[in-house]
């Protein structure tokens, strides 16, 4: 993860250390993060602080606990998200975002949001990496249809040259038999962007539906997108797409939303 900090550091996260640099490109701090065992998607929270998910085990589940801590790895709070659906979690091997179990955290302005893909249930943390306030829907998991089973099938488990058929065949049974809820979140001064799993992911041209919430948490209506940003502020929307040469673009666009009343 890369970040600008409120001081105008750059706060740079990796496997094994989280590094301070200004904005000229001179490394000013690097910090082991390893004593804190194995941490993964380790993210600048603001404040000084970085969020990283752990995964421990409790009851038998697998929740993911989001992990506050500082650069010297002192922890400051531990929040854990505990899955609903503890099958999904347990055996869960194909790794498509529509599907498989994963947490998704965030952070702009002050503020970090974090949630579970497979429960409408979205957390926004002060900057102290308290609960401020939590964004929910009822709304269930849409069912996995045939043809999106055999997407996934034919597109990531099929083409598959490393493992046996035998595996291949175990992985067609971890396939969950509905999609995920929250495919990605992002926080913009002033909103909140929920990204749900596309209506047909065997389609992968098929708009990303996105719920946009106030940060007070009131719905304000969804809008369409043609992928999950990268990156989001209150006038643009950046979005990362890879040529058929294996080059990396990333694309900015001006936007305005009008909602009806």
């Amino acid at each position: 993860d890369i970040a600008i900090s409120e001081t105008g550091r750059l706060i740079i996260c990796d496997v094994f250390s989280v590094s301070v640099f200004d904005l000229d490109g001179n490394c000013l701090k690097k910090h082991n993060v390893m004593s804190a065992g194995l941490l993964f998607g380790k993210k600048y929270a603001g404040h000084g602080k970085i969020f990283a998910e752990k995964r421990v085990s409790k009851n038998g589940a697998p929740p993911l606990i989001l992990v506050a801590f500082t650069p010297q790895v002192k922890q400051v709070g531990g929040y854990v998200l505990t899955c609903t659906s503890q099958k999904l979690y347990k055996e869960a091997g194909v790794f498509h975002e529509s599907v498989t179990p994963d947490m998704w955290y965030t952070y702009s302005h002050g503020r970090s949001a974090a949630a579970l893909s497979e429960s409408y249930e979205i957390y926004l943390y002060d900057k102290n990496g308290g609960v401020e306030k939590a964004v929910k829907r009822d709304i269930k998991n849409p069912p996995l249809t045939a043809k999106e089973r055999q997407f996934i099938i034919d597109t990531l488990i099929t083409p598959w040259r490393e493992v046996d058929q035998a595996m291949k065949n175990g992985l067609k049974k971890t396939i969950p038999p509905v999609k995920n809820l929250i495919t990605g979140i992002l926080l913009s001064k002033r909103k909140l962007f929920v990204c749900r799993a596309r209506d047909d992911i065997s389609v992968p041209s098929s708009p990303v539906p996105v719920d946009v919430f106030l940060l007070t948490g009131e719905f304000k209506g969804q809008i369409q997108l043609k992928s999950v940003p990268l990156h989001v502020t209150d006038n643009h929307f950046y979005f990362k797409k890879e040529t058929d040469e294996g080059d990396i673009l990333i694309s900015k666009y001006n936007y305005a939303i009008h909602f009806k009343k």
